[in-house]
């Protein structure tokens, strides 16, 4: 088995995906109410303009259009910030894995790989430089 390292950076990508499912839920969560709230009060169309802050039913149609993208992007970036510390972590092991594949390559004494021959550029058959 593979010696794991990075525990607390394997926990950290753990807890930011989890963060991030959580913050779905209270978006759904929150989309839902504010259209329940809107549907609640659907009856006061046409009296919530004098209301301060539109608190009838437009207010609740812009309070899910902003839950919506403030709760996705809240998501989003949780959930790709515990993505990036995977990916990080994967670039951490190829790396230490290709640096034991090369050690184990180079064998003391041994000899270097030949070089290719040289070879003279072709002769200059252009116009002469000014």
């Amino acid at each position: 088995m593979q010696n794991r390292r990075y525990n607390a950076l394997r926990l950290l990508s753990l807890v930011f995906k989890i963060l991030g499912v959580i913050a779905v839920l209270g978006t759904i969560l929150s989309v839902v109410g504010a259209l329940f709230t809107g549907i609640s009060l659907l009856g006061s169309f046409g009296r919530d303009f004098a209301v301060p802050g539109m608190m009838g039913f437009i207010g609740s149609l812009i309070a899910t259009v902003v839950s919506i993208i403030a709760g996705g992007l809240t998501a989003l970036v949780l959930y790709a910030t515990g993505e990036l510390f995977d990916v990080l972590l994967a670039i951490e092991s190829n790396t230490r894995a290709l640096a034991q594949a090369s050690m184990r390559q180079n064998v003391p004494g041994a000899p270097y790989p030949a070089s290719p021959p040289y070879a003279a550029p072709p002769p200059y058959s252009g116009p002469p430089p000014y």
